[in-house]
């Protein structure tokens, strides 16, 4: 096995990493502090170069956008901060796809680690010039969505294996595999190696950059690998959930939850399919849009002050006003679409990038003063993960990520909920605000929910306390009109006992609306027989004097010591221990004393073997037999069994 050992920095790259540790909160007084993660490296180092950058930009758009508008405001960004460039003749195509190389380039960038990929390069490039790799072999440039998911499994192990064949091991540590073409990427497949975004067996310079294995990238970048390794068993909603390879699933969940990424109509992930540079775009926006601050000497986020002739006026959240002419060239996005100065009111918030020199190049609008200030999302739960988030499929079957404010407003009819209340198959109304956050959540349904375990005890007031299959103890209450079976009987509540099996089907607020006695708990009546009715049935007088009627079934055994006994046999004064089973049917009768029983009458004959037939006084003939060691008398003397007449008054 291939090891992946970190390469070697230079001791002033450690003196730099302490120096800006030292002083990373000392950002310029020119823009607010910054938010998010905290992976930017310097902050203030990466908004000087991007206003460098975008001081030398004049128009934001590029031609070839008509197919991608969704990310035109990422796009601008991407080209206005230097991370993503386009071709000559002003071109983006946004719906190319992102070699891996290219990808850990981008992610780089970002990250504001340019310089130190760059630093990397320089020392690696003789020595993957004397490696004198060449084209990496053609069957691992195929993107993984090409592959049955019965086969991607395998292609991935075999993928991995050449890769780590590739590898070069030098000074007792291993170095990627960068083919010849792909040396322009040198330092930034180092760095990311030695990061731990990306292991040797994981990064083929050349292939295309999957969506699944981007989100693996990031969620690493961003520090988040130990949760993603804890989120591998997640079954994530989308319907092509099976596509994703399974030491990814992790990952995706992850980048899912925090934003990165989003599905496609349909409700699909696509996991396998080939990042687009768009896609990327709005990926690396994302990421930043939750690490840079709102306002900085390029950029602000403020409401709409004054608009005149070519100027617009923006107050920040600061209380900072800024006042910015309007490229002739300047892009103007409405709901993610091109528009115009007149689409623009103050009043409206919009979020503003300038040249750094007063001159708006991208104005985006992101809430219209005229239009509706509230935004509904309608659907239904498919997923609920911690932080205040839910995944709903919504009725085109779109599956969207819904962000709780941390004071978001639950309900249920006239009922606060909790967010823990919330379950898989609710239908929802999310309204959202800010940021989309959402502000109230309105649960227009709720799915039944099923509760299977056995019951420990009842307190009262149609209350049960179920102990599930976990050993977790809940209390469900039943609602008045709950109907509660067995098999095809219907019982009442006083008929549950502890230790019946039970499946609970709850209703709106919790309340069991159905309650199905899967099993019945066996119950153990014991006491004195008073009475014998017939029918198979028994009066039994317990400890407490209470009398109750007990049935047996008709396979019931009874017995007496090792003796089985029939109906019949048992008598008035017999002391019992009965098992109730289904119904209420005794499935067992355990005779644990029996009643002295007097027999008065006339022997009329002695058929034998210690048997004598009596007829006793109202004309009844019975048999009985004589115990082995049962003791005969008359007077004073005692008799043998021989001894015993016909016509002897016994």
């Amino acid at each position: 096995m291939y090891q992946q050992r970190k390469l070697r920095r230079p001791v002033v790259l450690l003196t730099l990493a302490l120096v800006v540790a030292m002083t990373f909160v000392c950002v310029s007084p020119g823009f607010a502090q910054a938010k998010g993660w905290g992976k930017l490296k310097d902050i203030g180092k990466f908004v000087e170069k991007a206003q460098k950058n975008i001081k030398k930009q004049t128009n934001l758009s590029f031609y070839d956008l008509q197919d991608a508008l969704w990310a035109m405001a990422s796009i601008a960004k991407m080209k206005g901060f230097g991370i993503i460039t386009g071709y000559d003749g002003n071109v983006f195509r946004p719906n190319s796809s992102v070699s891996q190389a290219e990808a850990l380039a981008m992610i780089v960038r970002a990250l504001g680690r340019e310089e130190e990929a760059q630093e990397i390069a320089e020392r690696f490039a003789a020595t993957y010039a004397a490696f004198g790799f060449e084209q990496d072999d053609s069957r691992y440039r195929y993107d993984w969505d090409h592959f049955d998911e019965d086969d991607l499994e395998e292609y991935l192990e075999d993928l991995s294996r050449y890769l780590q064949s590739r590898s070069k091991k030098v000074n007792n540590r291993y170095l990627p595999f960068v083919p010849s073409n792909t040396q322009w990427a040198l330092g930034y497949i180092l760095l990311a190696v030695e990061e731990g975004w990306v292991k040797i067996s994981e990064v083929n310079p050349n292939a295309s950059a999957s969506r699944a294995w981007v989100s693996m990238v990031m969620v690493r970048a961003l520090g988040e690998d130990d949760a993603a390794l804890a989120r591998m068993n997640t079954r994530l909603p989308y319907k092509d959930f099976n596509a994703i390879p399974k030491g990814m699933v992790g990952y995706v969940a992850v980048a899912v939850e925090l934003g990165l990424f989003q599905g496609y109509p349909g409700g699909q992930f696509k996991p396998n399919k080939a990042v687009t540079r768009a896609e990327m775009a709005t990926i690396i926006d994302r990421f930043l849009s939750e690490e840079l601050p709102d306002e900085t000497d390029y950029s602000a986020t403020g409401t709409i002050t004054s608009l005149r002739s070519n100027k617009i006026t923006v107050k920040a959240a600061s209380g900072r006003s800024t006042t910015y002419t309007i490229s002739p060239d300047a892009l103007i996005l409405v709901n993610g679409r091109p528009g115009d100065w007149d689409d623009l009111s103050v009043g409206d918030a919009v979020q503003v990038l300038s040249n750094g020199a007063g001159v708006a190049l991208l104005i985006t609008l992101l809430d219209d003063v005229s239009g509706p200030k509230v935004k509904t999302v309608t659907g239904e739960i498919v997923l609920v993960v911690d932080n205040g988030r839910i995944f709903i499929e919504d009725a085109d079957g779109e599956i969207q990520l819904i962000k709780l404010a941390s004071n978001c407003k639950i309900t249920y009819g006239s009922s606060a909920l909790d967010f823990d209340d919330l379950r898989v198959g609710d239908k929802v109304q999310a309204t959202l605000g800010a940021n989309d956050l959402a502000t109230a959540l309105k649960v227009t349904g709720r799915v039944q929910v099923t509760v299977t375990g056995q019951i420990v005890s009842i307190p009262g007031s149609r209350r049960l306390n179920i102990k599930d299959a976990d050993g977790l103890t809940q209390t469900i209450r039943l609602t008045s009109d709950c109907k509660i079976t067995y098999g095809s009987g219907t019982l009442n509540f006083d008929d549950l006992r502890v230790g019946d099996k039970i499946q609970a089907t709850l209703g709106a607020n919790d309340l069991v609306t159905a309650l199905k006695v899967t099993e019945r708990a066996q119950l153990t009546v014991t006491g004195q027989i008073v009475s014998i009715p017939g029918s198979r049935r028994l009066n039994i007088e317990d400890a407490d004097g209470r009398t109750q009627t007990i049935r047996l079934a008709s396979g019931c055994k009874i017995t007496y010591g090792s003796s089985t006994l029939n109906f019949d046999d048992l008598r008035v004064g017999d002391t019992v221990q009965a098992t109730l089973g289904a119904n209420d049917l005794v499935t067992a009768l355990k005779v644990t004393g029996r009643a002295q029983v007097t027999v008065t009458g006339q022997i009329v004959s002695i058929p034998g073997s210690r048997r004598l037939n009596i007829e006793d006084v109202g004309g009844r003939t019975q048999t009985i037999r004589l115990a082995s060691g049962c003791k005969i008398t008359y007077g004073s003397s005692t008799l043998n069994f021989d001894d015993l007449r016909v016509g002897d008054t016994v």
